[in-house]
């Protein structure tokens, strides 16, 4: 072993017992407590880090439960061992559920980070470690640990011995079999999923029907999940007569239905019959943003999606023609039972740079120039945005930019007049964000204004002012450029 090595392996926190004769301590699956775990999907990726592309190493952690009693995840604890830097430790507090022999699909990314000259020529050499300690309870109610530590293969192109799952008495079986059938799921008020469309919500539910809204879209379903129509900007643009029967349940692999009826789209312009075949054309993993799902794949004459029923929602839905007025989306993060956009923060599965650890002082990385302090923030724990720190603005203001890429459109009738520089006034509309990020600080929800106030400046999104700064106790340290904030009592 060479003297860079071990200088590596010490600044990596990894004992030089385990590191012997320089193997490759690859480990990519276990169990602990009656829980399997696998390493999935493994991949170099880049992504956005405070305005910087950086490249990073991503991969899903898959749990299965194998007691067949279920558990509910309610706090996730990792340290995060990297060549060349110090390890970081991490506590992520919310409800993730592991149905009884049910799957589990948690996303996660760190970038390569060096801190000694030359470290990073070679990513292969600055592959991370995961050391992983998940707390909940089970089925029965009995407290759990268990444990999964992720050694990382350098190379994650490299083909590997393909993992099966352990089963409680030892043997193996071949990893996601296709369930007989999926019931249809029952909702409850204020769940959300976090998609690239922006955040879908079930904000009422009666027995005629359940309304979705995302941005300015509100959905109309039946129970069963039958469309009826869709407004925007409270204007009908989209109706079925009959509903149209996006599911017939339960879901088996090679049923299908026949639908004809009536459609009014103003999107596209047409008004008169329609006529449709759907069919349920495979059990299969797909993979979208939020991990990789075993879903149930409907296709139609027009549109393809893929059911998961571990997220009881549509993971992936896309148009089968190129057609951009055509709906299409992915699941960005998995849903959380809590009204996010009615006050009450939740946590999802995401990767550790979008979910927020426990913390009452926030340390933020920021950029000045020509004194002006530029803050990096998330929207929704999915868009990234850089914001000027202003003290002096009363409100948070976006660029139409972005609250359209979050599904925040606004309408007239939220508009506020607020002044800008050189004390003239606008008339700004409003949009509520669900959860907006500063750091780990964040207010949930927040009203923010959208308004392109720097169109003049790319890179530049907007605003950050006291409407947010105000529910903390602020230090601006210009000479380190960080931004402390600390939770007010």
């Amino acid at each position: 072993m060479s003297l860079r090595e071990v200088k590596r392996a010490l600044l990596t926190g990894v004992s030089l017992v385990l590191l012997a004769g320089c193997a490759n301590l690859t480990r990519i699956a276990g169990e602990s407590e009656g829980i399997a775990w696998q390493a999935r999907d493994m991949r170099f990726e880049r992504r956005d880090v405070n305005g910087q592309s950086r490249e990073g190493y991503a991969f899903n952690l898959v749990l299965r439960d194998l007691s067949g009693r279920g558990a509910t995840i309610s706090q996730i604890d990792y340290v995060l061992y990297q060549p060349a830097t110090n390890s970081a430790t991490r506590t992520v507090k919310g409800r993730w559920h592991l149905a009884p022999h049910g799957e589990l699909s948690l996303p996660y990314w760190s970038f390569l980070s060096c801190r000694l000259p030359g470290e990073c020529q070679e990513r292969t050499q600055n592959i991370p470690l995961w050391d992983f300690t998940m707390r909940g309870t089970d089925g029965q109610g009995r407290q759990i640990i268990f444990k999964a530590n992720v050694a990382l293969p350098a190379d994650p192109s490299a083909p590997l011995v393909k993992q099966s799952w352990p089963t409680a008495t030892g043997r193996t079986t071949s990893p996601g079999p296709a369930p007989q059938r999926a019931d249809r799921p029952t909702l409850d008020v204020g769940r959300v999923w976090y998609r690239t469309d922006g955040t879908l919500e079930l904000v009422s539910r009666t027995e005629a029907a359940y309304v979705f809204v995302v941005g300015a879209k509100r959905y109309s379903v039946t129970p069963d999940g039958d469309l009826i129509d869709v407004h925007v900007d409270n204007v009908r643009v989209v109706r079925y007569d009959p509903p149209f029967p996006m599911f017939r349940w339960p879901l088996v692999v090679g049923n299908s239905w026949n639908y004809r009826g009536h459609l009014t789209n103003l999107n596209t312009g047409y008004a008169g019959p329609v006529e449709d075949l759907l069919r349920v054309e495979a059990f299969e993993e797909v993979a979208v943003p939020a991990g990789t799902f075993q879903a149930f794949r409907i296709s139609g004459r027009h549109f393809r999606y893929w059911y998961s029923p571990e997220q009881a929602a549509v993971v992936r839905h896309i148009p089968l023609r190129d057609d951009s007025r055509l709906e299409r989306f992915e699941l960005v993060a998995a849903p959380v039972a809590s009204r996010v956009s009615r006050g009450q923060s939740g946590i999802s599965p995401v990767a550790p740079a979008l979910a927020a650890p426990a913390a009452k002082t926030h340390t933020i990385p920021i950029v000045v120039a020509n004194n002006l302090v530029l803050v990096p923030v998330t929207l929704n724990r999915v868009q990234g945005a850089t914001l000027l720190l202003d003290t002096g603005a009363s409100y948070t203001i976006i660029s139409p930019t972005i609250a359209k890429r979050i599904g925040a459109l606004p309408n007239a009738g939220t508009s506020r007049p607020i002044r800008v520089a050189g004390g003239r006034e606008i008339s700004v509309p409003f949009v509520t964000v669900p959860v907006l990020s500063v750091g780990s600080a964040e207010a949930a929800p927040l009203e923010v204004g959208v308004f392109d106030l720097y169109a003049d400046s790319p890179g530049l999104d907007g605003v950050l002012g006291a409407d947010f700064l105000s529910r903390f106790r602020m230090t601006l340290d210009q000479g380190d450029r960080q931004l402390r904030l600390e939770a007010r009592p």
